[in-house]
This record gives structure tokens, C-alpha cells and sequence, in this order.
């Protein structure tokens, strides 16, 4: 199985009632890396752990692709 570094960028949320001069319109920039899970046209499917006999995952992410900046194989999977 592959595991990969994706750097992607999502978006902010704010809670509760905010100055608009302590509004804070950046985006968030992230790092994931982990065990790639399943690739579609639409997005990259990555988690933290996975185990053996059942087959599971933990710590799922699913990155949509139009949001990835960079994609790098760290391991290269069969």
C-alpha cells in the first residue's frame, strides 16, 4: 500500500460572534501523510492507521484533489 504526503489547503471557520477586524480570511494551509486508502477522479482517500484481518482504517481524511497543492509518494505500493 502506498503511503503518501499531500499539502493541501481547506477552509476556515470561525465560532460565535467575531470583531470584523479579528476576522481572519486566510486559508488553512495542511500536511497530511498516511496510508493511501483509494484515489477517484475527485479526491485522495488517506488514514492514520490501518489493520489486518478485518481489513479496517482509522483516522480516515478524504482530500479533494482541487484542493491539493502538492502530492508525493513517500512509499511506493504494489
Amino acid at each position: 500500500m502506498k503511503i503518501v504526503k499531500i499539502e493541501w489547503v481547506d477552509s476556515r471557520q470561525m465560532h460565535g460572534w467575531v470583531l470584523e477586524e479579528d476576522i481572519d480570511t486566510s486559508v488553512c494551509y495542511i500536511k497530511t501523510c498516511g496510508y493511501l486508502i483509494k484515489e477517484t477522479d475527485d479526491a485522495f482517500t488517506v488514514a492514520v492507521s490501518i489493520g489486518e484481518e478485518p481489513k479496517q482504517a482509522n483516522g480516515i481524511n478524504v482530500i479533494p484533489k482541487c484542493c491539493v497543492v502538492n502530492y508525493e509518494e513517500i512509499i511506493k505500493g504494489e
